[in-house]
């Protein structure tokens, strides 16, 4: 016998976070680790010295001496302002949300499809419209950008309709579509 109850029938989990960009802070967050291992293996370096495992001066020691004889220079106000700059792009950085990768698919749990495979799926609906010779698709979360070239310039407007409409059915699964857009390019005899 299990500990977990079992869920009641026709009642749904929860639904799954969406997928989501590495946040904008994780470079410099992956740079600060290093740097403060660099100073633990400084600090460490430090503590064999002053317990004579190691032969020769500690560095901080001898990095504080150097700071505590240092007088005013005009370079410390502008170092100063950069540091409190970069700290502050660093804060909203690191509290800032991840941006959203994926558009959400209507369905019982959490399916999700990215923007490329969107342009992908948008591409072969176009490219199975009769008189289109090939068709490209540029996708994000909010827009799909359909450009197509057809056989036959005399019909661009009944094609745009019909290129629009493919699309617009393929996509159809997703539970908030983005705006599409179509662009016939030209013909194949210019």
């Amino acid at each position: 016998m299990s500990s977990r109850a079992d869920p009641a029938p026709g009642v749904l989990p929860p639904p799954g976070r969406q997928p989501s960009a590495v946040p904008a802070a994780a470079p410099a967050g992956a740079f600060l680790a290093l740097v403060l291992l660099g100073v633990g293996v400084v600090a460490l370096r430090d503590t064999a010295v002053a317990l004579q495992w190691l032969h020769g001066t500690p560095w901080i020691d001898a990095v504080i001496d150097r700071i505590d004889g240092m007088s005013f220079a005009w370079w410390v106000i502008p170092a100063g302002v950069t540091a409190l700059a970069v700290g502050a792009v660093l804060v909203i950085s690191a509290v800032r949300p991840p941006r959203k990768t994926a558009l959400a698919v209507k369905a019982k749990s959490s399916v999700w499809i990215s923007p490329w495979e969107l342009a992908g799926v948008s591409t072969f609906a176009a490219n199975s419209v009769p008189g289109v010779f090939d068709a490209s698709t540029a996708a994000t979360r909010r827009k799909l950008a359909v450009s197509a070239r057809v056989a036959d310039a005399k019909t661009v407007d009944a094609k745009t309709a019909e290129i629009d409409a493919a699309v617009r059915s393929a996509i159809q699964f997703l539970a908030d579509p983005p705006k599409i857009t179509v662009h016939i390019a030209g013909d194949r005899t210019s």
